[in-house]
């Protein structure tokens, strides 16, 4: 894509300009040669060596590619498109010394074979194809001599890094590879000697994949050569899609600098390149230069540095593609520049290469478009851009026009000039320039029909005076309307759908700001998709107007974005032995996107009965250390909320077992018996099985699906029945060793629920549940009195009897009884009686 290198372009303009600079330029059209397709590689040389400059490049035929040579006549005109070879996929057609005997040489590379095929020159035309082998398809090749000889080596990107090629034994050979990190792009490549140590060092484009096409990490590195012929970790600098990359002494301070052009697809931002200029001790500084026309957007492709203005200052040549225009940005020498003028004939330009082709002495353009070249030669003008930022507008409504003038600097001082919008002869507004070399005008009441407009910008002390192409400003009856929908139930961090509507335009762009702030665009065929915080919040959204259509007034939607609700989950073990702390944390988190729940926990025992601390969240989680007596604590942990997030709370059951070196308790819950189970300390535990058996049997079974486990849930028994189990743990290197035996009933109508009717079988089960822990605490059997036996009655003394040989259970094994609601003499027995007293006993 380049066919000079800046310092050889320099000295073209130099030693050939003679007229007087000028701060602006403008390009026309000489010629147009046709070619069968697109050409999207263009490079210049004398390729038949006749002594006129031709052209090479790379047009897109039909079901393959072509390398097509345009013989040119020495006056700006090119003959017809000749094939010189084609292949499913041809790429990086570079013209250079590459065969050692003085003469510019061709190559291409070739998807079909992987070769770098080269055109050798031979002093009266071109010999036959050389092959040589890459063995890898390259994303693009850069010619640079390295070292003395006259041959010039090749630097190449791929992918996944990059290499340099040097010519041994008349093929070239890798000498040197340094791979790229992964999941990156390597694309342009260029070679220099950035730091002035005689080493040619590389710099490359990296570019990651993302969904947005925001392109945040993308950048270009600059990989430093050592002594030995390795490479550096490499200097990055950002800019967002880089797609073309040049370099070249930009503000004559001795070191290169680099110049990217940042193809900025999938969004509304301006295209730009971006000026890297390097600040010595490899260190460099960025600015970005936008690539786009007045009110239009496009892509920035491709970048040439080159002296095209007559002022000894190298300047840039920008391609734009989705626009198709030619920027021209006239250089000032110190590494800034002038605004551009464009050229833009509506031809789909996508690439160019510059050569003196008319013999002149000064540089010109050949631009390669859809079927067709076009040779541009210069012309020192100003150019005036004038731009309504709605073609059409209602009756009543103002039309808005912008003018800017191509050659301003920055600094430029007083007077700016002035300029003059008119439609004909007739002034309708005037101003004076901004400092930035821009105006805008607004223009009301303007009557029904087509207004024909022109801008005329007198010039300065330092630009010329210049006047706009005409501007078509219509004025109609319609009018169009945007429509926001409401959005459903935004939360914080959320994502959440907008949709919007055009009335009176069918799909179109929109201009859409969140909040008030800078405005974006979005097609309205699909909905708009936001994030935002908790809180109150604006859409507003105003069409902008088409060809035929006219813009729209802004709407305005206020709606609200109720705190997210987040997750909460308890960590760390719920069973712990008797005079150990159980070491918890709480996780409080979310699925959205606008960072974490922050605030306080609060630990609390019966519900919030009893507060036993509180800690904050760090990284989203906080943590507790909580000595419990003997036994079962109903626990809860509560996450106050704070400005984006509601609060939330986690219950669950803190088992304190006993004090043995293998724990184990069974506990009777809604669905089975829980199980926990704490192993031996300090020691290499292989293997767990938990046991069970029938209370009062000999027989113990394993049961299944608990291979393994310290804690889990026995749904395979049955209600009513009274069941004993163990833990089997075997030991690395030792003999098995079995945990305390623990017992526990299942319920019936586990858990009672208003309309249960209270049956004898609820006090026979909870007399079992108790009768297992007075044998555990070894206590003697309680019995019912005489009066419970059939077909005596059931009364509230009983609950009472069972409540005190609980109560004397639970003291005896070292746990503490809370206080259970009181039970009546005489009255009848509630659920509640029975729950609270079950829930002790399980």
């Amino acid at each position: 894509m380049r066919i000079l290198t800046a310092a050889l372009a320099l000295l073209v303009s130099l030693s050939a300009y003679a007229q007087a600079s000028c701060p602006s330029l403008q390009w026309s059209v000489v010629d147009e040669s046709t070619t069968r397709e697109w050409v999207h590689w263009l490079e210049s040389v004398d390729y038949d060596e006749d002594g006129e400059l031709d052209l090479v490049g790379i047009a897109d035929y039909p079901m393959t590619d072509a390398l097509v040579w345009w013989k040119g006549a020495g006056d700006g005109t090119f003959g017809d498109a000749t094939e010189i070879a084609s292949a499913t996929f041809l790429s990086n057609p570079i013209v250079a010394e590459l065969t050692g005997d003085a003469h510019l040489d061709v190559a291409v590379v070739s998807s079909n074979t992987g070769n770098l095929m080269i055109y050798p020159g031979t002093g009266s035309g071109r010999g036959a194809a050389i092959n040589n082998y890459f063995g890898n398809f390259p994303s693009r090749l850069f010619p640079v001599n390295m070292d003395t000889d006259s041959t010039s080596e090749i630097a190449v990107s791929y992918s996944w890094g990059f290499g340099v090629y040097d010519r041994v034994s008349g093929f070239f050979m890798q000498t040197a590879f340094e791979e790229t990190p992964e999941d990156v792009f390597s694309g342009a490549i260029v070679s220099a000697d950035f730091d002035g140590d005689t080493h040619f060092d590389i710099a490359i484009t990296l570019s990651e994949p993302s969904d947005d096409g925001a392109g945040a990490t993308d950048r270009v590195a600059v990989y430093f050569r050592n002594a030995n012929g390795t490479y550096s970790a490499p200097v990055t600098i950002s800019t967002p899609q880089p797609f073309d990359l040049t370099t070249a002494d930009l503000d004559a301070d001795g070191d290169r600098d680099l110049v990217v052009a940042n193809w900025i697809e999938g969004t509304w931002d301006p295209s730009t390149i971006a000026v890297i200029r390097n600040t010595g001790n490899r260190t460099f500084s960025s600015t970005s230069l936008v690539t786009d026309i007045p009110g239009s957007l496009g892509d920035a492709v491709q970048v040439e540095v080159a002296e095209v203005t007559g002022d000894n200052h190298l300047d840039l040549i920008v391609t734009v593609v989705n626009g198709s225009w030619i920027a021209t940005f006239p250089g000032l020498g110190n590494g800034t520049f002038r605004t551009p003028s464009f050229f833009d004939n509506g031809s789909h330009v996508g690439i160019v290469a510059l050569a003196d082709f008319t013999g002149d002495g000064t540089l010109d353009i050949a631009a390669g478009a859809t079927t067709k070249i076009y040779s541009l030669t210069r012309a020192c003008a100003t150019q005036v851009q004038l731009y309504t930022e709605a073609p059409v507008i209602t009756q009543g409504t103002d039309a808005i026009l912008h003018a800017s003038i191509s050659g301003w600097r920055t600094g430029v001082t007083a007077p700016f000039g002035t300029v003059s919008l008119r439609e004909g002869a007739t002034e309708l507004v005037n101003g004076v320039l901004s400092s930035s070399g821009t105006i805008s005008f607004t223009l009301s009441g303007l009557s029904l029909g087509d207004h024909t407009l022109h801008a005329v910008f007198s010039g300065n002390s330092e630009i010329a005076g210049g006047t706009s192409v005409n501007v078509v400003q219509k004025v109609t009856t319609t009018q169009t309307s945007v429509t926001i929908g409401t959005p459903n139930a935004p939360k914080h961090g959320k994502p959440f759908s907008v949709s919007l509507a055009i009335e009176n335009a069918g799909y179109d762009w929109v201009d859409v700001k969140i909040d008030g702030g800078t405005s974006f665009r979005k097609f309205t065929s699909t909905a708009l998709s936001l994030t935002l915080a908790a809180g109150q919040h604006t859409i507003e959204a105003r069409y902008p107007g088409g060809a035929f259509t006219p813009r729209s007034p802004w709407a305005l939607l206020t709606f609200s974005v109720a705190k997210d609700t987040p997750s909460i989950a308890i960590n760390g073990s719920l069973a712990a032995r008797e005079g150990s702390a159980h070491e918890l944390s709480v996780t409080v988190s979310t699925t959205g996107t606008l960072g974490a729940p922050t605030g306080n926990v609060h630990f609390y025992e019966d519900g919030t009965t009893t507060w036993l601390g509180t800690s904050a969240l760090v990284n989203g989680t906080a943590s507790f250390s909580r000595t419990f007596t003997r036994g079962s604590h109903a626990i809860r942990f509560v996450y106050a909320g704070d400005a984006n997030f509601a609060g939330v709370s986690a219950d669950a059951r803190a088992e304190v077992l006993p004090n043995f070196a293998f724990a184990l308790d069974a506990r009777s819950l809604a669905n089975g018996i829980q199980i926990y189970a704490l192993p031996m300390q300090d020691t290499n535990t292989a293997s767990l099985q938990l046991q069970r058996r029938v209370y009062g049997t000999s027989s113990w079974q394993n049961v299944a699906g608990f291979t393994g486990m310290t804690s889990g849930v026995d749904t395979s028994v049955a209600r009513g029945v009274a069941y004993e189990y163990q833990m089997i743990g075997t030991i690395t290197g030792g003999t098995p060793i079995v945990s305390n035996p623990d017992a526990a009933v299942f319920f019936t109508d586990d858990t009672l629920t208003a309309g249960t009717r209270i049956k004898r079988a609820h006090y026979d089960e909870l007399a079992t549940a108790v009768n297992l822990m007075r044998a555990q605490a070894g206590l003697p059997v309680f019995t019912f009195d005489a009066h419970y036996t059939t077909p005596g009655l059931i009364r509230a003394s009983h609950l009472t009897s069972l409540r005190t040989a609980l109560t004397e259970a639970r003291t005896a094994l070292g746990m503490t009884t809370p206080a259970m609601s009181s039970v009546t003499a005489g009255a009848a027995v509630q659920l509640v009686h029975m729950t609270d007293t079950r829930d002790l006993a399980r």
